[in-house]
């Protein structure tokens, strides 16, 4: 439900702002399909209110069908050369994966509840992460801003704060820092969230991931490189240890839970080296002479999953559902 202020900012703006009808288009993480899911209409500002790296972002109202206003931020990218809609497409399926990551992060702190408590000395809230969900818009009738697609999402309300960078820096901010260790650890070490911000230090917007292999999440994603920065600047808090402790690696025997892992710099290059499973969680060793390219490549071939309580996870699957996310886009972007 909107705050009083936003509100109050839907009421001022609601008369000034053009009216253009689009259509919704969402990614589903599970199938790795992107789904029409309603046609809508929404207004938008006529100037920018922030800047980032690559993207302005406007404020909008969308007009439920209630006949309510909900306010919402929209984001188009400023370089010509970006304007082509598989970008729109990967920057949203970026935050829904990191989502979905979220949700798996939330249900191993609960299961660590008491070592939680133990850490925090009897603190009594379990923080909750979440990333705010965001969709693809194609306008119906006409461009905006010379554009046809933008990505949408609700207006956080609150005080704003960047927690992390897509470098590995941080602010301390606990839950942030855990989250993103976890999200390494939950993927074998193929990927990193990072790049948090948003408000009340666990409900964020735009993160950046980092794959092993460098392939999609945006122009953002700086493959192994961006992996091995955020890992040498990473420094562990007792929040990491808990929320990482109840996974297992593919190599030790079920029920045998593993320690929990420890961030430690990477060895300088060249050769590139890795520690052996167990050291940092789930990670591979590069084998004699094997460039990161072939390391990636074989972690890619192989179909290995990690066990916990909740059964099996393939990455080989999971890999194959983001690899489709951009021929999906493709195709609606035809």
């Amino acid at each position: 439900m909107p705050s009083p202020a936003q509100m109050a900012h839907a009421s001022m703006a609601s008369s000034s702002w053009p009216l253009f009808t689009a259509t919704r288009l969402s990614y589903d993480v599970a199938s790795g399909r992107w789904r029409e899911t309603q046609n809508c209409k929404v207004q938008i500002a006529t100037s920018a209110f922030a800047r980032g790296g690559m993207r302005l972002a406007f404020r909008g109202l969308e007009h439920e069908t209630t006949g309510a206003l909900s306010p919402c931020v929209l984001k188009f990218f400023e370089e010509e050369q970006l304007k082509h809609p598989k970008y729109y497409f990967a920057e949203a399926s970026t935050q829904m994966v990191a989502e979905s990551i979220a949700q798996e992060f939330n249900k191993a702190l609960k299961r660590n509840e008491s070592a939680f408590r133990a850490a925090r000395r009897g603190s009594s809230t379990l923080p909750t992460i979440g990333f705010v969900p965001v969709s693809v818009l194609r306008f119906n009738d006409k461009s905006v801003f010379g554009q046809r697609f933008c990505t949408i999402e609700p207006l956080l309300d609150g005080q704003y704060r960047k927690h992390t960078d897509n470098d590995g820096m941080s602010d301390n901010e606990p839950a942030a820092v855990a989250f993103e260790h976890f999200s390494h650890f939950h993927t074998a070490g193929s990927l990193v969230v990072c790049d948090l911000q948003g408000v009340s230090g666990t409900l964020f917007t735009d993160p950046q991931i980092h794959s092993l292999d460098g392939r999609g999440f945006g122009l953002g994603n700086l493959g192994n490189a961006g992996i091995q920065r955020w890992r040498a600047k990473h420094k562990c808090t007792s929040l990491c240890h808990v929320v990482c402790a109840a996974r297992r690696t593919p190599s030790s025997s079920r029920g045998a839970a593993s320690a929990p892992p420890r961030m430690q710099p990477p060895p300088p290059p060249p050769p590139p080296r890795r520690p052996a499973a167990g050291a940092h969680g789930l990670m591979r060793v590069a084998q004699p002479g094997e460039s990161d390219a072939e390391v990636a490549a074989r972690l890619q071939a192989e179909e290995y999953s990690v066990d916990d309580e909740n059964g099996a996870m393939h990455f080989k699957e999971k890999r194959r559902r983001f690899d489709g996310f951009l021929d999906s886009a493709a195709r609606w972007a035809a």
